[in-house]
């Protein structure tokens, strides 16, 4: 359809069968980030190539002059698992045999019920057995003997490991807390007497209390993603200024983190210790991180959040900490689903060497796996087919990869004991056809009235398509060319996503190719309310008020001035005036303004940091026992701090002040305070801009004396305003009614002063 498809793909026939293959490296991370290889997907099978291309770590491969090695022999199993009468989804009434102490993959034809064995049959039901929690009921079965052969039963998936920040490779694989204890042994650290606590970005004194550690500050957007910027009081590197100050061997803690886990082992290695507290430390770092250099994971930095790692990184992270804690008497059971999922050749050695060195520690592996390679380096193999859904659910072989060849499977057909990707037949790059013409070319088009026809409308180009009123025209423009172009584009999203736009019929064509993504203009008169203006349809406006607010300079209104910053002592003395003319003064941190949801999660967060009342919504609220908001109402909440400085910490430079007795006017009577924003002149400060400063259908931006409509009645019934409401939204329609009437109505309305 002369669409250009680019995939990002480690398999092996997919690279052959490609009419173009680009090949980064040489190495990972910063190791890598250069086109090495750039050719047909023929040419990376020809012999020679890799000479060509010599930092290509992929065209050995594929070209035959590497391979991954086949083991020598194959473990033969001592104990097992049997599981009898197990039936789910496929699965009927199955009895199953699997060896431990052995390397054991699954194999069959995808839909065959691998994953149904492996999880809701072998896994839960072994759970169950030896005192797991798991969340899953697990498949019916009659009877499971061999799991006192087992001390645990893990699954290790390419779920992240976190979803927050805070964890990085350091502190998973156990060497941050030594190089935390290195740098309190330094002379600078005993002098000021720092313990390893300190140097925790944490919950250490010493990192960073704007970002709290985490090197970033989210920025809210509204109706945009929420942004993510590098904090500007630590630049990123999570610690004050005074901690880095701290030096370890010509490095700060930041610097240290900002290592690759090679370098970091390297200079363990290279160190000298300067006693034998340096040394047992730098031999613990040299421990803990040597199994990610072994899995290819030596380029990832000690101090890199775990939840910006890949499925393939995080899933080999897990097996590290496995591999660490293994000994002979604890012997585990751990079932992988496809790890090589997105794997290099390189990277899938690696995964295999880890494998053998988990079950000579004692573990047994069940491994789920398509890849040739993976299955003729197992020791068993347990084969599901012979076909998909209701045609699987049976054990068609188990036994060796030697003996498989002699079976009639699907996996045997595909399966050879030694790489042949030099001997055997190169993959036939067929060159497809496609449409060069720079053209639209519609061909049988039968809708409506049109007869069976065919056109080719030039790209790139004003075309006009012209006729007599009801000759088709809309119909070849909207409901052929313009609805193609839009159900093209549904269906490359997602079926959750498709659910929520609804299903667009394929128009009654035989052949549409070269259509771009489309966009209809239709002649179309809208009529908005009162305050619909050019801007808030094209949603111009919304943009306007988010640079506005994220970007602007803000001015006193008084004096005209710009803000400019203040110390915390100046707010300090002005709330201290403040006290003196009321005795029951809240000091505020804000901590939600005007936002939606239910904020149980804001409530949570504040009383760990020691916050016991909330002002929320005018109300004052315990944090213990904090109920959920109304989800589709924008909320106002604060926290009821002990001091100025508590404020400011928690409203990140702002702070607000109100006596108690006022609280239910809290919007007119609070008074705002601000490291960053308070006039030269006037000495007023002013709390952050928001988006909704600059709505006029917000209370927070409307002029009060309009309510955001630019109008004001002058007579008759739009002078009333004595009106009783039920609610805010019956004024608010009302109101609109009425204004709608004012700019009718000239005479008896004039601009809102």
């Amino acid at each position: 359809k002369g669409n250009t498809v680019v995939v990002v793909e480690h398999e092996e026939t997919v690279m052959k069968a490609s009419d173009h293959l680009v090949d980064l490296g040489p190495g990972a991370g910063e190791h890598g980030g250069q086109i090495v290889a750039a050719l047909s997907g023929r040419q990376a099978q020809q012999k020679t190539i890799a000479r060509k291309h010599p930092q290509s770590e992929t065209l050995p491969y594929l070209s035959g002059k590497s391979e991954i090695q086949v083991p020598k022999s194959r473990r033969k199993p001592q104990k097992s698992l049997k599981i009898t009468g197990a039936s789910r989804h496929n699965i009927k009434n199955l009895d199953l045999k699997l060896p431990l102490g052995v390397f054991t993959c699954l194999t069959g034809v995808s839909g065959s019920g691998k994953s149904t064995l492996a999880h809701d049959v072998i896994y839960l039901n072994l759970a169950k057995k030896l005192g797991i929690t798991a969340s899953d009921e697990a498949a019916p079965i009659r009877e499971i003997a061999g799991a006192e052969n087992l001390s645990s039963v893990e699954r290790v998936d390419q779920s992240p490991l976190t979803r927050t920040p805070r964890s990085t490779p350091a502190v998973h694989a156990g060497a941050f807390d030594a190089i935390r204890q290195l740098f309190a042994l330094t002379p600078e650290a005993r002098e000021l007497r720092l313990t390893p606590g300190y140097f925790s970005f944490n919950s250490g004194t010493g990192r960073c209390q704007r970002c709290l550690g985490n090197g970033f500050e989210k920025v809210e957007m509204q109706f945009l993603s929420d942004l993510f910027i590098t904090c500007p009081e630590c630049d990123g590197k999570r610690y004050t200024t005074k901690a880095m100050e701290i030096k370890y061997r010509g490095r700060s803690i930041a610097e240290t983190l900002q290592m690759t886990i090679a370098e970091a082992v390297t200079e363990a290695a290279n160190t000298t210790p300067s006693s034998n507290k340096d040394k047992s430390l730098l031999k613990k770092i040299q421990t803990s991180l040597s199994p990610l250099i072994d899995v290819g994971l030596g380029y990832l930095r000690l101090g890199q959040p775990l939840n910006t790692l890949s499925g393939g990184e995080s899933q080999r992270l897990k097996l590290c900490k496995i591999l660490a804690e293994a000994n002979k008497s604890d012997s585990k059971l751990l079932i992988l689903d496809e790890p090589t999922t997105g794997l290099h050749f390189s990277d899938i050695e690696k995964l295999l060497e880890v494998f053998h060195r988990l079950v000579d520690a004692g573990h047994s592996l069940l491994v789920i796996e398509h890849n040739l390679d993976v299955i003729r380096s197992a020791d068993h193999i347990i084969d599901l087919g012979p076909g998909p859904g209701e045609d699987g659910g049976q054990i068609t072989f188990t036994g060796t990869p030697e003996q498989i060849l002699k079976a009639k499977t699907e996996t045997a057909k595909t399966l050879t004991l030694t790489h042949s990707r030099h001997a055997s037949k190169k993959t036939n790059n067929n060159q497809h056809i496609t449409n060069n013409r720079n053209a639209i070319c519609v061909s049988g088009a039968r809708e409506h009235n049109l007869k069976n026809i065919s056109v080719d409308i030039p790209r790139d180009e004003l075309v006009v398509v012209t006729g007599l009123s009801g000759s088709g025209k809309s119909t070849l423009a909207f409901d052929i060319i313009f609805a193609e172009g839009q159900r093209r584009f549904l269906d490359s999203m997602s079926p959750y996503a498709r659910q929520f736009a609804g299903q667009i019929e394929k128009p009654d064509v035989d052949r549409i190719i070269g259509l771009p993504p489309t966009v209809a203009i239709e002649q179309r008169v809208s009529r908005g309310g009162g305050k619909s203006t050019t801007g808030t349809v094209t949603e111009i406006y919304h943009f306007l008020r988010l640079l506005y607010a994220k970007l602007g300079i803000q001015h006193c209104p008084e004096s005209g001035e710009p803000v400019i910053s203040q110390t915390i002592d100046s707010i300090e003395q002005q709330i201290t005036k403040l006290r003196r003319k009321h005795k029951k003064l809240l000091i505020l941190a804000p901590l939600i303004r005007a936002r939606k949801g239910y904020h149980t999660d804001v409530a949570a967060t504040a009383a760990k940091k020691g916050i016991t009342q909330l002002l929320v919504d005018g109300k004052i609220v315990d944090t213990e026992g904090f109920q959920p908001l109304k989800r589709y109402q924008p909320h106002d909440i604060f926290a009821i701090c002990n001091d100025t400085s508590q404020a400011i910490l928690l409203g990140r430079g702002n702070c607000n002040a109100i006596p108690q007795s006022q609280i239910t006017n809290y919007q007119s009577q609070m008074q705002s305070f601000s490291t960053a924003r308070v006039s030269p002149v006037t000495g007023k400060s002013f709390e952050e801009p928001d988006p909704h400063h600059f709505s006029f259908n917000s209370h927070r931006g409307w002029c009060p004396s309009c309510r955001g409509y630019g109008v004001a009645a002058t007579s008759g019934r739009l002078a009333k305003k004595n009106h009783s409401y039920n609610s805010e939204l019956e004024a608010e329609i009302h109101e609109d009614l009425e204004n709608q009437g004012a700019k009718s109505d000239i005479q008896n309305s004039n601009p809102c002063p």
